[in-house]
This record gives C-alpha cells, structure tokens and sequence, in this order.
C-alpha cells in the first residue's frame, strides 16, 4: 500500500503530479495532515486544484488533529512558548 503524505508544497505537488502521469507508482491514497495553522493560499490551493485531480481516481484524506484546549498548532506553541522543530 503506498500512502502520499501531502503537504501543500511544490514537491508533494510534482509527486502527485507524477504519479498521474504514469511515471512514478499511483498511490493508494493520499493525506494531508491540517495543523490549523496553514496559511490561508494553501488550504485553498488543495481545493481548487489537488482535489479536483484526484477525483475519482486517488482519495483524499484531510486529517485534523487538536491539541487539548487548542484549536490549532499555533496557539498551543504560543501559549507554551514554543517554536516549531523537526
């Protein structure tokens, strides 16, 4: 089973891209994990062009988690004045 873990970027996108094409192995199906905190262009690059391509031939997963008491990642390392790391 091969997952693609969709980030947003330009590099996630020519994967897909690819795969479509028929030059890399189709994925299974594809995940893109919402932090919350994305920046509004690319929540509305995923709909207006990544899920009309996958329509019918890919499923598209959006995963959201929550921090407890937080509705998004920003707001949890804000309060415990932390910065995002690998």
């Amino acid at each position: 089973m091969i997952a693609l873990s969709f980030g947003g970027g330009r590099h996630t996108t020519a994967l897909l891209l690819l795969a479509l094409k028929g030059e890399l192995p189709m994925p299974d199906f594809i995940v893109f994990a919402d932090t919350g905190s994305e920046f509004p262009e690319t929540y509305d690059y995923i709909e207006r062009h990544i899920k009309p391509l996958c329509e019918g031939k890919i499923p598209f997963y959006t995963l959201k988690g929550k921090a407890v008491g937080y509705d998004n990642l920003y707001d949890w390392l804000w309060h415990y004045k932390n910065l995002p790391g690998v």
